[in-house]
């Protein structure tokens, strides 16, 4: 039988491993994030394919404004898909600070 103290211990060396995993999971999709982001800016994000965790990340709405913005700084004519796009986004996100 397990000891009170044992059982803590057990349990506290569990939520440290989960803490650090959760850690990492983080830290990869931030650079995700931020590669992503990156390329949004310079106006290279066409096509791009965003994994479930970077739609997942909290900051994700920033990389979207980021792209649909981008079509409209680009030369030229603006796609007709960004109008479509932009009604979307703001309808999505009219209370956010986004």
């Amino acid at each position: 039988m397990m000891s009170r103290v044992q059982f803590l211990a057990a349990v506290l060396a569990l939520t440290f491993a989960c803490t650090a995993d959760a850690k990492e999971a983080l830290e990869e999709v931030r650079d995700e994030f931020l590669s992503a982001y990156d390329l949004a800016l310079q106006g290279s994000a066409v096509g791009a394919t965003d994994s479930e965790q970077l739609r997942a990340y909290p900051l994700y709405s920033y990389l979207q404004a980021a792209r649909i913005g981008q079509q409209f700084d680009q030369p030229g004519a603006v796609p007709p898909e960004a109008d479509a796009q932009t009604a979307t986004f703001l309808a999505q996100f009219s209370d956010e600070p986004v």
